[in-house]
């Protein structure tokens, strides 16, 4: 599960609850977009965004997740907002850092680190949600034993859709590319936006 899903799922739950109980959505108003997208999903789609998982254990001590972990946290106690939106966490707790939202772009925020230079493990972990690069996937080793593989490379923005083959024995063997058809979304644009959709 990613955070567009998981907002997707979230705009439903309380538009169903303004028809049965009054009660207004607390959510930012989706964009006519975003609406249409909504319009669109049959039963069968809202049954799929809502038997997704947080996480895969994709080979043994590898884990996946959409976004991040909080460092301060046991893989088994991580938080579900943590998992779909972790980017950052505050150098003093380790907890996540939120992003300001009046800055035009996503960015760091100088009282804090990316998570995964924080992360100890034992689980190798892959995550997308923060394109590095648009050409290659981002590894860091933030500690012995310890691998975390940014595999984002915002196809969306017309970079590469990015996978990771794996052995048996947890190994990487390959890193596989599929180059975007169109640049289907506008970095800038997005950023500027996410006031708004967030």
């Amino acid at each position: 599960l990613g955070n567009h899903e998981e907002k997707h799922l979230r705009w439903r739950k309380h538009e169903r609850a303004l028809v049965a109980t009054g009660k207004p959505n607390p959510m930012r108003q989706f964009t006519p977009e975003r609406l249409a997208i909504q319009a669109s999903f049959a039963e069968e789609d809202w049954a799929f965004l809502d038997g997704l998982p947080y996480y895969l254990h994709v080979a043994p001590g590898v884990v996946a997740v959409h976004a991040g972990l909080e460092p301060n946290r046991p893989f088994a106690s991580q938080r579900p907002n943590a998992l779909l939106r972790c980017r950052w966490v505050d150098k003093a707790t380790g907890k996540m850092a939120a992003i300001d939202l009046d800055e035009p772009d996503i960015k760091q925020p100088a009282s804090a680190d990316f998570w995964t230079s924080r992360w100890r493990g034992p689980e190798n972990v892959i995550y997308g949600h923060h394109v590095h690069s648009k050409d290659y996937p981002h590894f860091d080793k933030p500690a012995p034993g310890v691998t975390c593989m940014g595999i984002d490379t915002g196809c969306c923005f017309g970079g590469r859709l990015t996978g990771l083959l794996f052995e048996e024995t947890s190994k990487v063997v390959d890193v596989i590319h599929v180059e975007a058809g169109q640049e289907y979304a506008n970095w800038k644009a997005i950023n500027a936006r996410a006031k708004v959709a967030i």
